[in-house]
């Protein structure tokens, strides 16, 4: 895995627990269409069924939210131990703040190699970490 890839699974699993969220959300107002349970067919535990299948995706939201922390964590102390402030700052902005490479450079009054070498300073650092830890 290279670094940028590293980097940007902070957001996708950011947008992963928001879609969660909004499917909880949608499953508690009755909106939802279908999300693994039985239709309702007039049985009286119906609702029971809901409320649990609710509870149990509140479950795996949470468990989510709390690995993304830590991932979130691991990345930004990542972040901050490469040797340029200007680096970590350009990768902070982009992969945490999700910030476009143009807003960030324009923000930090940078150019785009320093961004590359932002980049390559992470990924020589961490090179062995991303590969054998699979995200």
């Amino acid at each position: 895995m290279d670094a940028v890839r590293f980097l940007e699974l902070v957001q996708e699993k950011d947008i992963k627990i928001q879609e969660k969220a909004e499917k909880i959300e949608s499953m508690k107002s009755g909106s939802s269409v279908y999300y693994g349970f039985k239709p309702d067919t007039g049985i009286t535990n119906s609702m029971e069924d809901k409320l649990i299948k609710i509870v149990e995706q509140q479950d795996k939201l949470n468990i989510m939210l709390q690995e993304f922390v830590q991932y979130r964590s691991d990345v930004i102390k990542m972040i901050y131990s490469i040797d340029s402030f200007l680096g970590s700052e350009i990768l902070y902005k982009r992969f945490i703040d999700y910030l476009s490479i143009t807003e960030v450079l324009s923000d930090l009054k940078a150019n785009y190699s320093s961004y590359e070498a932002a980049i390559r300073q992470f990924e020589e650092k961490y090179k062995i970490y991303m590969h054998q830890n699979r995200y």
